[in-house]
């Protein structure tokens, strides 16, 4: 069965598809359990593997995303193992394992402020 996921971290929107015929819960677990304090992750997410895989996964597109201002195919293409590139912890994100980044929004940066905090005085 496959299911698709929207995920949302200050501002950035990523779409996931997994289809949980190939990727088992068994499986999910297995990428929460590469870090440390899964049960904590899957405690703040009341016991949904799904849902803390998919937060994981929205931190490392968001850190990729921010340092490269990369489209979707950048991301998805900083996790293909067959070009050299991969992230620790996870497979490729193109559909061959179960799952499947779908889009992920560009960074805007409309939205700096910036605030005069006054002159300085010399000492």
């Amino acid at each position: 069965m496959k299911k698709k996921y929207e995920v949302e971290h200050a501002g950035v929107s990523m779409i996931v598809e997994i289809d949980h015929s190939v990727l088992s819960d068994e499986r999910l677990h297995e990428f929460n359990d590469f870090w440390t304090n899964p049960k904590n992750r899957l405690s703040d997410s009341n016991g949904d593997i799904t849902e803390t895989v998919l937060r994981l996964l929205m931190k490392d597109v968001y850190l990729i995303q921010a340092k490269n201002n990369y489209t979707t195919e950048g991301v998805v293409e900083e996790f293909n193992w067959d070009k050299n590139r991969g992230i620790e912890g996870w497979v490729m994100m193109d559909g061959s394992n179960g799952i499947k980044i779908i889009s992920v929004d560009e960074f805007e940066f409309d939205d700096i402020l910036i605030g005069d905090m006054g002159e300085i005085k010399n000492d």
